[in-house]
């Protein structure tokens, strides 16, 4: 095995864990907060809790890219995983929903795990295989966002929320220390001067926003991820409204097959984004922006959950092009700012989306959430670029024809 490939695998298994605690955490916010005395309010500090989140997140992600640029990306990992599971100790240990609040929003300011292992497979990764990689911890990923809940489900009933929370915590430290065995990474730039490393950080968002072509892709993700964000708030009153017998299951059902599709999708839909990224990337939006507007017509359960299954595919390829497209744009060396920038827009647009799409759903009713996702998502087909060019032409940050 050669060291890129055993880097791969054993990054996939970390962000296989690090995606499970992540997942365990957000369905029982909702309880605990209860539990805390949110009393009629608890849709809106669940809300609350993760728009800070997601905040935060954004603040910080392009800082903590830049750096990982200069002080290599390992050490972002084992800070981001060990830091994350202090604030799940501290909020499986909260009295008070501000004190919930406080540490949700700390929460935010010190991820970039998972960033930062894209950044560092994207850097070790030969270019010819650079999508297969990305697609491969893509499904990593998903296989963990499947997992999370059940794992957290059988926490809740052996130990309660707050024993959910704290088995998050121990799959955030064991994936903060992992990164501790993986080969050595290359040769990072070193500030000269330490003092300077915000100014350093920043000098590297700058210097990626300058970047038109980047600029470009960057509005497309937050076009992507808005879109496909429009539908949490209204989901789940739509599968209510379709199965009402049994509407938690068939909930459950819903979104664990997005999951399930992303796993298998993401590694398939790598092929194609290493022979051509820019196609694979069209098509895959063309695909999810119809399959969106077909969610308003799936009047049974069967038919909204293999919907649903097929939008993840096109949504998982989208995704891997569109990370292969970003990485060859940027020489090695840059892209932790680069992968960070494009985390901070997706945090941005993860919060923006779903109290959009709530505020769509309340006016025009729960279809209309599908057919402004469909919308965003055509709308981000137009930001598309053309056929991508070598890694070696992509790294002059030229502006692309």
């Amino acid at each position: 095995m050669t060291p890129w490939q055993r880097n791969l695998y054993l990054l996939g298994v970390g962000v296989f864990i690090a995606q499970a605690g992540f997942s365990i955490v957000v369905p029982f916010l909702p309880a605990l907060v209860e539990e805390l005395g949110g009393g009629q309010a608890v849709g809106f500090w669940s809300g609350l809790l993760l728009a800070v989140n997601f905040l935060t997140y954004s603040l910080m992600a392009p800082v903590w890219g830049s750096l990982s640029d200069r002080v290599g990306k390992r050490p972002m990992m084992v800070r981001a995983g060990l830091g994350i599971a202090l604030t799940y100790v501290f909020m499986a240990f909260s009295g008070q929903l501000w004190q919930l609040a406080l540490w949700r929003a700390v929460n935010g300011l010190i991820s970039g795990y998972i960033p930062a292992a894209n950044a560092l497979v994207a850097s070790t990764s030969p270019d010819d295989r650079l999508g297969w990689s990305l697609g491969f911890l893509q499904g990593a990923s998903a296989a963990g966002l499947v997992s999370g809940p059940l794992i957290g489900g059988l926490a809740a009933e052996w130990a309660g929320v707050r024993g959910a929370l704290l088995v998050a915590a121990l799959l955030l430290g064991l994936a903060g220390l992992l990164p501790l065995w993986l080969p050595p990474e290359p040769a990072v730039s070193r500030s000269e001067d330490r003092r300077l490393w915000a100014r350093a950080a920043w000098q590297g968002v700058r210097d990626c926003l300058a970047d038109a072509y980047l600029r470009r892709l960057f509005g497309l993700q937050a076009l992507f991820v808005a879109g496909q964000f429009l539908v949490q708030p209204t989901l789940p009153l739509y599968v209510a409204e379709r199965v009402p017998e049994d509407p938690l299951l068939a909930t459950g059902l819903v979104y664990s097959v997005v999951g399930v599709a992303t796993a298998v999708g993401s590694p398939l839909a790598s092929r194609f984004s290493d022979r051509d990224a820019g196609a694979t990337l069209r098509w895959a939006l063309a695909g999810s922006a119809a399959l969106a507007a077909v969610h308003a017509a799936a009047t049974t359960l069967a038919l909204l959950t293999l919907v649903r299954f097929v939008f993840a595919l096109c949504t998982s390829a989208a995704a891997v092009a569109l990370g292969v497209l970003i990485a060859r744009r940027v020489p090695a060396t840059e892209r932790g700012a680069t992968f960070g920038v494009l985390q901070s827009v997706t945090g941005v647009a993860s919060a923006v989306g779903p109290l959009l799409g709530g505020l769509v759903g309340d006016t025009l009713g729960l279809e209309a959430s599908f057919w402004a996702m469909a919308v965003t998502l055509a709308a981000g087909w137009f930001f598309c670029p053309g056929r991508p060019r070598t890694a070696a032409a992509l790294s002059g940050r030229g502006p692309t024809p």
